[in-house]
């Protein structure tokens, strides 16, 4: 909410400047155990500056590389964590399968889904 804040007063500024996007870029507190914890990131995009949900977490040049919008045309996607590594990173999302999706493929499944996907 704090990065929406910073943003509201700013979209015709950022709309002019021809920013399609921001993201925030924050430590997080760790532990000794969490040597490669990432840190947050909030991406925001053009038109609305509205945070993008299914990318918290992961830098926005390299989210595409997760190919989650091909996946989120037919399911509801939400993120269960990510892990972090010096070799890479590794994302765990819930799928729920969309009304729509169902609606047109009715031997489809209703449950549902847990997948990964990394990043190297």
């Amino acid at each position: 909410k704090k990065c929406e804040l910073i943003l509201q007063g700013s979209h015709a500024l950022l709309e002019q400047a021809g920013v399609r996007g921001v993201t925030f870029v924050m430590n997080q507190h760790y532990d000794e155990f969490e040597e490669y914890r990432a840190p947050a990131m909030f991406t925001f995009r053009f038109p609305a500056y509205k945070e993008i949900a299914l990318y918290r977490g992961i830098d926005p040049v390299r989210a595409p590389q997760l190919d989650l919008n091909r996946v989120a045309a037919n399911f509801d996607i939400r993120g269960l964590g990510s892990h972090n590594s010096a070799t890479g990173q590794a994302h765990l999302y819930e799928a729920v399968p969309k009304k729509a999706a169902l609606a047109s493929d009715h031997k489809a499944s209703k449950a549902a889904r847990v997948f990964v996907r990394s990043l190297g």
